[in-house]
């Protein structure tokens, strides 16, 4: 009724939306209450005016990296693709949330009208790691998850060297890649010892050598009054030698 107030107005719902009133307008205007008087003594119509809901989403990563484009918030009119996150030595299984227990890769919030908290589910990757000879004969092939323990096989033995070790990168713990080694060997050096019995070695003569080594010579030794009968490998002077072949 003119100069009458409104009286009880009806509140309507709109999804994803918090109602602000009435207003004399669609945008703008003055607002409408039950107790504001009317000034209008004609027909005349009200407009619902709306605030539109910020929605929040959480994300349980389980040690892994978020996507930088994943948004933590968004409202009705938004469109959202929840994008996938890594994290090292696993691989990406998928999202599951309240109501989702089945993890799924695909997300898209189109409509929703609710907080979510997304939960990532991971498979842990494996890899291989592969030994060689220094030929390049396998010696063994394993295949291992990410971060389990890398146990070398036994490398064998090489006469006239040593085990060096599988190369520079020796890890114990299987990284996120695949791994091959080579076995490394060192040369065994032998010394040579002289019993001169009072005489004076020749600068020639070498003190060690290796299995790579050429033909080793041993030359004649001096002692003042004596002449030079030769080398031998025992004290019994059983077995000549002239050189280590």
């Amino acid at each position: 009724t003119f100069d009458d107030s409104y009286g009880t107005l009806q509140e309507p719902a709109k999804k994803g939306y918090t109602f602000a009133g009435w207003y004399t307008d669609a945008e703008g205007g003055k607002r409408v209450t039950e107790d504001t008087r009317m000034t209008t003594a004609e027909n005349h119509t009200l407009y619902a005016h709306w605030d539109i809901i910020t929605y929040t989403i959480g994300y349980e990563l389980n040690g892994g990296t978020n996507s930088s484009q994943n948004p933590l918030k968004y409202n009705v009119e938004q469109l959202v693709v929840i994008k996938e996150p890594t994290k090292k030595g696993h691989s990406f299984i998928g999202w599951t949330w309240e109501g989702q227990d089945e993890p799924v890769h695909d997300v898209i919030l189109d409509g929703a009208i609710e907080n979510r908290t997304y939960e990532a589910h991971w498979k842990i990757n494996t890899y291989k790691v592969t030994f060689y000879r220094e030929n390049g004969a396998l010696i063994e092939e394993l295949n291992l998850d990410y971060g389990a323990a890398i146990v070398a096989p036994d490398a064998g033995t090489k006469e006239g060297y040593v085990f060096g070790g599988w190369g520079a990168e020796d890890p114990e713990i299987m990284p996120d890649k695949n791994l091959s080694f080579i076995s490394q060997w060192k040369l065994t050096t032998f010394t040579i010892r002289y019993k001169l019995d009072g005489g004076e070695n020749n600068e020639d003569n070498p003190t060690f050598y290796t299995t790579e080594s050429q033909d080793v010579q041993f030359a004649a030794p001096t002692k003042k009054g004596y002449a030079f009968k030769g080398w031998y490998n025992n004290a019994a002077f059983e077995e000549e030698i002239s050189a280590i072949a």
